[in-house]
């Protein structure tokens, strides 16, 4: 299994990134409480080809990934809000995942980076990081202050 982590400045406009967080809020009454870290997911793996912009956004992020494995399959595809005090404790997600995805939607708030071992990414508005999830144990500090949102996605193996 490849070992990557992948970082791209600029992936998205901050009018791409605000097209996601709108879509969060005009959404929002199909959110998950995700009570794990007190985040709030919106699932959107069978409903985002309705949206040209979502879907041209998937199938970047979904291009990118596959020149790294052709063997995998998108998963599960959220929109993830993280308000004040969220975080995410260090861990290694299941073996059967290949490769997670993310895009910073924003940045006007502190905190909340995403680390690994060895690397700590600053959230900037339209920056991508693709990592071998289950590879590298990965985590995101406490958000202090304002509101963080994410497009995350998870690969698998295509079976």
């Amino acid at each position: 299994m490849k070992r990557i982590i992948h970082i791209e400045d600029g992936f998205l406009t901050k009018e791409e990134c605000q097209h996601f967080i709108e879509y969060y809020v005009k959404h929002q009454s199909s959110i998950e409480y995700y009570n794990v870290n007190s985040t709030f997911t919106l699932n959107t793996l069978s409903t985002y080809k309705k949206d040209k912009i979502f879907s041209d956004v998937v199938d970047r992020v979904s291009n990118i990934c596959k020149s790294f494995d052709s063997d995998i399959v998108l998963d599960t595809l959220q929109i993830v809000r993280w308000p004040i005090a969220s975080s995410m404790k260090p861990h290694f997600d299941p073996s059967n995942d290949v490769f997670a995805a993310m895009v910073y939607l924003n940045d006007d708030f502190s905190g909340g980076h995403t680390c690994f071992d060895h690397l700590e990414v600053k959230p900037e508005v339209g920056k991508m990081i693709i990592f071998s999830n289950s590879q590298y144990r990965h985590y995101v500090t406490n958000v202090n202050s304002g509101i963080r949102h994410t497009l995350a996605f998870w690969f698998v193996v295509d079976k």
